[in-house]
């Protein structure tokens, strides 16, 4: 049988890959998975040195706001060092691999690249590179892997091993990219796995898990999540249409297949049932983008959960008419937090350039809704978008002021995916709207506005939003003294 070593750069809970690693374990293959490095600020488990890194913004494309107004960058973590790269090529050398499959995400492209290079000068066995990066940018990622898996991945690898087994050619599998004498092809795709309780569980057994950090070697690694959690996705595809998230491709590439699929209530129950025995976790996080959305499919699996798991978890909200029943039986089953992301306040901003279904109105009942439950959420804001006005700006201030308080707020720049609808957008050259025309300096002051109206009252930012000094040094903003004053101004008026 084939022996896969799948390697995740940054990201422990990696469940594309322990995906992959459980289907191929379930067909008699053998897997192992390197974790090189843990994921970087801002969740590490070593913040202080991480955020070092993390403030290296140079040449990486997933920036955030810190609170201080400062710009960090996400997930990547410190340099991998000689000594970890030495490991690295030592435990390949020892498993002796028949292939190297890597998981890309976009931002680290470059990172993972130089990581092949070297596992290729000491390597001689193909290496394929998959995930959402690899399918969005195949051509580009084609020139540092021998392979790229485009879309699912489970059908593929499967027969990727099934003829790495029999010692027969892969170029021709189902879903693959590939060079061969200065040409690129592209195979046709599989379809589409709509049966999604076929699929095992994720591959949580620390057998053949090694993580390599601070220059040293850990064999039989256990850890699943950053923060104690098991991270389950109950679904794949999704009802939205969102021009800056990868499923707007992932759409384009299954035009004429059923997108969105779920698993069903009692095959989420089993896996974390299962999850439970093995690994040591404290709540649950449901990654899917629509988890509460559908009342009849979630009461059927809340009646379960209470009795059959009975943790406390997280998930995301999307903020859509007729909620209340929804979060209402949520709460009763353990919810204590939920992601509301805003992303943009502007209807312009949300209609004509995200393609995102949005009313401010709704949304600002549901945050209520979810503060009248006793249900903490946290929100995520998109901007120093090349779209954005002013105007738009200020809408998104005026959602966050009219909210109640959230437990976070997460800044973030617009990172454009290649391929996405929001790449074709401004990419066109007469798509009617106009760009950059905000200067950086107020995307700066309104980034520590929406993040003061985190902490402070609305006659507090509104009295800075009149102040002209702000606008033009919107960094004095982050001075705890000027933040004193303003307080003790506020207080006068």
């Amino acid at each position: 049988m084939a022996n896969i070593l799948f390697i995740s750069i940054n990201d422990i809970n990696a469940h594309g890959l322990r995906i992959l690693s459980s289907y191929l374990k379930s067909k008699g293959h053998t897997t192992s998975i390197i974790f090189l490095k843990r994921p970087g600020f801002p969740y590490s488990y070593k913040e202080d040195k991480y955020f070092i890194a993390a403030k290296q913004v140079d040449d990486f494309d997933w920036i955030g706001i810190y609170h201080d107004g400062t710009p960090f960058r996400y997930c990547r973590g410190p340099s991998v060092t000689h000594e970890e790269k030495t490991i690295l090529f030592n435990l390949i050398k020892k498993l002796k691999p028949d292939l190297i499959g890597f998981y890309v995400t976009s931002p680290l492209i470059n990172r993972i690249a130089r990581t092949t290079k070297e596992i290729k000068d000491k390597y001689h066995g193909p290496v394929i590179w998959g995930g959402p990066g690899a399918t969005l940018e195949a051509e580009r990622c084609v020139e540092y892997s021998d392979f790229v898996c485009i879309g699912e991945g489970e059908k593929t690898i499967l027969e990727i091993a099934e003829r790495i087994d029999a010692d027969r050619d892969i170029k021709d599998v189902r879903g693959l990219c590939y060079r061969s004498e200065g040409k690129t092809t592209r195979n046709e795709l599989f379809e589409l796995i709509q049966d999604l309780d076929m699929l095992p569980f994720q591959d949580v057994d620390s057998k053949n898990k090694f993580l390599i950090e601070d220059d040293t070697l850990t064999e039989d690694y256990n850890e699943i999540s950053y923060s104690g959690r098991y991270h389950i996705i109950g679904s794949r595809g999704c009802l939205f249409n969102c021009s800056y998230c990868a499923e707007s491709y992932y759409k384009q590439l299954y035009t004429n297949e059923h997108f969105l699929r779920r698993r069903s209530p009692e095959n989420i129950i089993r896996e974390i049932k299962e999850a439970s025995v093995n690994i040591e976790f404290t709540n649950v996080q449901f990654e899917d983008e629509i988890f509460p959305l559908e009342y009849d499919w979630l009461k059927k699996f809340a009646d379960m959960y209470s009795i059959e798991v009975n943790r406390s978890f997280s998930c995301y909200i999307y903020p859509i008419r007729n909620l209340d029943k929804q979060l209402t039986l949520l709460k009763e089953i353990g919810v204590f937090d939920v992601c509301l992301s805003l992303q943009s306040g502007s209807k312009r901003i949300n209609r004509d350039v995200f393609k995102r279904p949005f009313k401010s109105d709704l949304y600002v009942d549901t945050a209520e809704k979810l503060q009248s439950l006793g249900i903490s959420f946290y929100t995520d804001i998109i901007t120093y978008n090349p779209f954005e006005t002013e105007e738009d700006l200020k809408e998104t201030l005026n959602i966050l002021l009219a909210i109640p308080k959230p437990a976070i707020i997460n800044i973030n720049k617009l990172h454009v995916l290649d391929n996405t609808a929001l790449w074709t957008l401004i990419k066109e050259k007469d798509h009617g709207l106009k760009v950059n025309q905000v200067p950086e300096r107020i995307f700066y002051f309104y980034a520590r506005l929406f993040r003061l109206s985190f902490s402070e009252n609305k006659k507090f930012i509104r009295l800075c939003t009149k102040i002209w000094i702000f606008r033009m040094f919107p960094a004095l903003l982050c001075s705890e003294r000027i933040i004193a004053l303003m307080r003790f101004i506020t207080k006068l008026f």
